[in-house]
């Protein structure tokens, strides 16, 4: 029997053979996934995507992740730097196109997860969406990264498609529970300020309010 065979004898379980000898599994989809997995260590590969995940070969050591989170964590990172990169040159409406692209990149990945399993990863993510739109807001009200003493009206629209997700919270106290809903959006960007960049960003936040 060579390694890489799986053979189903149709009584309930999977005989399959990896480098490691003959073993057995509950299921077609389990016998194929240990037999890849063997492929994948012997092979001297680090990397290799198998059905949503991304498999890992540290120094002969196993570990898989959801490839759609490495994907987010990696799009946060890329977009975090180039935010940075914007504050560094003043520049509030780059930072601001940015930090769009960041919340739309969240909320894509929030529509992968099951609230009833990844509840808290979901409220993870919704305060991370609210901490930005605050920081937005702060560069509304103070006129840019930094308070302008004088600024002259530049209106720069950025279209966005970002769904609007309403996220439930749960919250414990005293045997009290409660549930808190809030929708999150960078609807709209509008930026006040000469060349420089330094000006006052405008943002919609759950279309509640307008800064302005």
């Amino acid at each position: 029997m060579p390694v890489g065979t799986i053979i189903n004898n149709g009584k309930g379980y999977v005989a399959y053979k990896t480098s490691k000898g003959i073993d057995f599994a509950d299921s077609p989809q389990e016998a194929d996934k240990a037999v890849a997995k063997d492929a994948f260590m012997k092979s001297g590969e680090k990397k290799m995507e198998y059905e949503g995940e991304l498999w890992i070969n540290r120094n002969g050591e196993f570990s898989s992740q959801s490839k759609a989170k490495v994907d987010l964590n990696n799009s946060k990172a890329k977009y975090n730097l180039e935010m940075d990169r914007a504050q560094a040159r003043n520049d509030l409406y780059g930072w601001a196109e940015q930090a769009d692209k960041k919340i739309q990149a969240i909320d894509a990945y929030i529509q992968t997860l099951d609230p009833e399993i990844d509840q808290d990863e979901i409220d993870s993510l919704t305060l991370e969406k609210e901490n930005l739109i605050d920081k937005a807001e702060k560069y509304a009200d103070q006129g840019g990264f930094k308070k302008a003493k004088k600024v002259k009206k530049i209106s720069l629209n950025l279209p966005t498609s970002i769904p609007r997700p309403t996220v439930g919270r749960t919250l414990l106290s005293g045997g009290v529970s409660r549930n808190m809903k809030r929708n999150i959006t960078l609807e709209s960007i509008n930026l006040l300020g000469g060349k420089s960049g330094a000006g006052r960003l405008k943002t919609t936040a759950g279309g509640s309010r307008r800064m302005g």
